[in-house]
């Protein structure tokens, strides 16, 4: 019969990467809110030009980098708790080899 320490699934190392993917998607996730609110003050205070110039390539711009924002926070939201339970699923998948 096997042993629990003869486990080849390190468990530890799925809850680490996920812990290592929430920290860096929520860094990803200031960094693009930073940067859009910088676009609004460049546009607000600093580009003044005709239509469809550099103010408002800014703007587009800036939409296209909220909607990353929004992209990353719903990666982040469905990534939470998915290492845990993938290892607990194997931890209950596999009981039968270690005779708990």
């Amino acid at each position: 019969m096997l042993k629990q320490n003869d486990l080849k699934i390190a468990d530890w190392e799925y809850l680490y990467a996920e812990q290592i993917l929430d920290v860096y998607i929520d860094h990803l996730e200031e960094a693009t809110k930073s940067f859009a609110e910088i676009m609004d003050r460049v546009q607000q205070e600093a580009i003044s030009d005709d239509e469809g110039g550099i103010q408002a390539q800014c703007e587009n711009y800036g939409h296209k980098v909220r909607a990353l924002s929004i992209s990353l926070a719903n990666l982040g939201f469905h990534l939470k708790g998915r290492a845990e339970k993938y290892v607990e699923d194997i931890d209950k998948a596999d009981q039968f080899m270690y005779g708990v």
